[in-house]
């Protein structure tokens, strides 16, 4: 997650639009992973 989490931000800010705060919504226990890594992954940003 910290390394897609990075690449975002970087977009975001070669968009001309840097992100002022970022928080993580971790997926539903009804959306379980078997290896611990999500492939649900989903970013609030605030621009």
């Amino acid at each position: 997650m910290p390394d897609w989490r990075e690449q975002v931000l970087r977009c975001a800010e070669k968009a001309g639009r840097p992100v002022r705060d970022c928080q993580v919504l971790a997926p539903a226990a009804d959306f379980p992973s078997q290896d611990g890594q999500p492939p649900l992954k989903t970013l609030i940003l605030q621009l």
